[in-house]
């Protein structure tokens, strides 16, 4: 049953339609076929950009959410989701970014506790994806990644960093609580290298945000668990 409409929410919380399922099918373990629900996942992200979302959350046995503004709010047009639906599009995303290149793909499934990982949507954005595991199912948030990495300006920082991002030695360690910036922060700064310094740049990144396109310098980007095994 389709959950009533509150009409306290936006109105975008009710504009889904399901798609035409596509060619490819995607089946989970229980042998059914997932290739709507797909589908409606990367629709759910298409319009998270436009109704201005920071988050995706999604949960099984409880409706689909955005997070705007800081409020999380349901989307009332979708059903909660399915433990084999969550299931299809843990599948999706994992096989989309790589990380189930190699090995059986049941068997990784079954072993997963918890993931970070990105999944890109053409034409749409890239998001930073964490993948638990609660109450022996599968929870995911997504969060949008800009298209455009910002510069040390763009984001207010102090002159420091950027006198940092011309350094040729040292250690910078860059620190602060979930949310705070971090990933941005050390983004903004290989952007200043790259636009500034004929250097070569290595990055490892869990997982990787935004893409560098090179401009002075050669930039080389690595994903933890599709690209390396780990930061060492």
């Amino acid at each position: 049953m389709v959950p009533h409409l509150n009409p306290s929410l936006p109105s975008w919380s009710t504009g889904f339609c399901l798609p035409k399922p596509p060619r490819s099918r995607i089946v989970t373990a229980s042998g059914r076929d997932m290739d709507n629900v797909v589908q409606v996942f990367d629709k759910v992200l298409a319009k998270a950009r436009e109704v201005g979302a920071s988050d995706i959350h999604l949960c099984t046995g409880v409706l689909w959410k955005y997070r705007v503004l800081g409020r999380v709010v349901p989307i009332t047009s979708l059903n909660p989701l399915k433990k084999d639906e969550a299931e299809a599009i843990v599948r999706h995303v994992m096989s989309a970014s790589g990380t189930l290149v190699r090995g059986d793909l049941d068997n990784q499934i079954r072993c997963l506790t918890d993931l970070d990982l990105s999944y890109s949507l053409p034409g749409v954005s890239r998001f930073r994806v964490n993948i638990c595991r609660q109450r022996g199912t599968f929870s995911l948030v997504l969060r949008l990644i800009p298209v455009d990495c910002p510069s040390i300006e763009d984001l207010g920082l102090p002159k420091v960093i950027k006198e940092i991002s011309h350094e040729e030695r040292g250690l910078v360690l860059v620190t602060g609580v979930t949310g705070s910036g971090k990933s941005t922060t050390l983004a903004a700064m290989v952007r200043e290298i790259n636009l500034t310094n004929p250097c070569k740049i290595v990055t490892i990144e869990d997982p990787i945000e935004y893409l560098h396109t090179e401009v002075k310098a050669s930039v080389i980007q690595r994903e933890v668990g599709s690209d390396t095994r780990s930061f060492a």
